[in-house]
């Protein structure tokens, strides 16, 4: 992924996972629609960014995770 597409990626995930917001089936529900329809955009059979899915795996559980328990992060 470009650092512009990252950026734009992790944007839309803030938009929706802002602590304000209640944790609810519509988030989850928007959530799911936003990581899937990247990772099928950017998901091929020679794809080499299998390590950044998994440390931005970590960055959206915490992002909801912080929505959940209404609680500021460390980072």
């Amino acid at each position: 992924m470009r650092p512009k597409s990252l950026e734009k990626f992790k944007t839309k995930i803030r938009d929706i996972t802002r602590r304000c917001n209640n944790l609810d089936d519509r988030v989850i529900e928007k959530l799911k629609q936003v990581i899937r329809g990247t990772v099928n955009y950017f998901a091929t059979d020679f794809s080499t960014c299998v390590k950044l899915y998994r440390v931005l795996d970590k960055w959206i559980r915490m992002r909801v995770r912080c929505m959940k328990y209404k609680r500021k992060s460390k980072n």
